[in-house]
């Protein structure tokens, strides 16, 4: 007796890394010679970010960089000189089990930052970053769709369920050359630059995704004879073909980009001024593409004819992928504790962190995060300072019933200010949040039917049965427990449909 079982392979999301990986930052640093002794400390900063990462079998390493700022000024003098320090950090994690078409997410923050002047020319810092790392990967199940011979009856149920993914990141740089308007001082040092995206398209040609974007700059810097804070901005195009095999237009496609580092460095010009800025960015392109299939899921099945035992199981099943983003505005406010603010030079923010709550008598998601604003200001005494704030915020989803949370992120999308009174500063942020998420279906699913084909079950001796079925009872397990099939059933009785209605009912015996 010939028995087949053909079976269908679907793809679903497995979490296999969700935690928290923890690096401190420490230098010792002497100043070179062309800087000037250091008399007050105004500010140090840690800029975290991870600029590559690699997936290798179990294995997930990733390179961290930190940029260090610190400002301060020299003795009688109010200008702010500004000293950049870079480290890199590799590290490994191990995920325990392999993992295909990774999709990972990183998100540092700063947990705190610590710097004192030890003499004149020696700057001693002491931080600690935080880099939360979500490693979502594809796990294959088989699942049986149909099977032949042997007189099987089968239970099936139709379902829309995801076949196959593909996730894909490339990062690359983009570099240009801008001018600095005669209108603004020359450059002598940059304070801080960092970079949003703004915009970006997509379009699948096979085996191809081609992205275009645009990425907004922006860049305070000390100019002039007097060192006085100005700010600039500028956007900058990008483009970038990736390869992905097997991808066609009848993926469901989600593409999402980020400003992974941002780096602004001044140079002279024709004119021996210092009024040209070579911008470089580290861009980050996501691509995740799902293909949901149509297929018949056996849930129950039997012989009419031989002993048969099923194997069966709950399933969770990914029956479709989903992007939720919203803007929210944050409303903050920065104070400056000991003198009045005569001035604002600039005013710029970051999200320190972001994390996935879900309600679950509402069915919300709720992406959670801190923003930190910082604001470049100078006092009434004409000395410089950058204060800031910090504010916790959360953003609602209604992702709706059956929803599985794979990650989210956040980002700020632009940034104003009004100064409320003498001492504080009013921010204003526009927060992007972008939530992740998986709808499921759990089903009662056959993973391997056991057919005895040597043996045929003991004939009752008989070609009907009376039967009174109750209400509520199915068709399905009345066959069952008399190795009958549906089919004859409903031929014997003439039943239009399998109500479940109480009722008598002849059972055709199935050989």
């Amino acid at each position: 007796m010939d028995f087949k079982i053909n079976r269908e392979s679907l793809s679903l999301n497995d979490i296999v890394y969700d935690g928290i990986q923890e690096q401190s930052v420490e230098l010792d640093y002497v100043m070179p010679d062309y800087y000037p002794d250091i008399f007050k400390l105004v500010k140090c900063m840690l800029c975290p970010s991870v600029v590559s990462h690699s997936v290798s079998g179990d294995k997930l390493t990733y390179e961290l960089l930190v940029k260090i700022k610190i400002m301060y000024c020299a003795e009688e003098s109010n200008s702010i000189n500004c000293v950049d320090q870079r480290m890199t950090f590799t590290k490994t994690v191990d995920f325990g089990a392999p993992c295909e078409n990774a999709d990972i997410t990183f998100n540092t923050a700063v947990d705190y930052v610590n710097c004192r002047a030890v003499n004149q020319r020696r700057l001693d810092v002491r931080g600690a970053v935080s880099i939360k790392i979500r490693a979502n990967c594809e796990k294959k199940e088989e699942v049986i769709c149909d099977a032949f011979g042997g007189n099987i009856q089968l239970r099936k149920e139709n379902v829309s369920a995801v076949g196959t993914r593909l996730c894909r990141e490339r990062t690359f740089d983009v570099d240009e050359d801008v001018d600095i308007s005669y209108s603004k001082p020359a450059i002598n040092s940059i304070i801080r630059a960092d970079a949003v995206n703004t915009a970006i398209d997509r379009k699948i040609i096979a085996n191809k995704l081609i992205t275009k974007g645009e990425a907004k700059v922006n860049f305070l810097y000390l100019g002039g004879e007097d060192n006085t804070p100005e700010s600039m901005e500028f956007t900058l195009p990008y483009s970038q073909v990736i390869d992905i095999d097997g991808l066609d237009e009848s993926y469901d496609c989600d593409v999402s980009a980020k400003i992974v580092c941002c780096e602004v460095t001044p140079h002279e010009n024709d004119d021996g001024e210092m009024r040209t800025v070579s911008c470089k960015l580290v861009v980050s392109v996501k691509c995740r593409a799902f293909c949901v299939k149509n297929i018949q899921l056996v849930t129950d099945a039997y012989s009419t004819t031989n002993d048969c035992i099923c194997n069966i199981k709950e399933t969770t099943l990914e029956t479709a992928v989903t992007r939720l983003c919203d803007t929210s505005l944050v409303t903050l406010e920065a104070l400056c504790e000991n003198d009045e603010i005569d001035k604002v030079f600039d005013v710029w923010a970051n999200v320190k962190k972001c994390s996935i709550v879900k309600d679950e008598e509402s069915k919300n998601v709720k992406a959670v995060g801190t923003l930190i604003a910082y604001v470049a200001v100078c006092t009434d005494d004409g000395k410089p300072a950058i204060i800031e704030a910090e504010k916790n915020f959360e953003m609602a989803f209604d992702a709706g019933d059956s929803v599985s949370v794979r990650d989210c992120c956040a980002e700020i999308v632009s940034v104003s200010y009004s100064i409320s009174n003498t001492n504080s500063v009013e921010i204003k942020a526009e927060v992007k949040a972008c939530v992740y998420a998986s709808k499921v279906c759990r089903k009662h699913t056959v993973t391997d039917i056991n057919l005895d084909t040597e043996t045929v079950k003991k004939s009752e001796g008989y070609a009907l049965k009376m039967y009174f079925a109750e209400e509520g009872e199915e068709l399905w397990d009345i066959a069952k427990r008399y190795s009958t099939s549906v089919e004859a059933i409903i031929e014997e009785n003439e039943l239009d449909t399998e109500n479940d209605g109480a009722r008598m009912l002849l059972i055709p015996i199935v050989s």
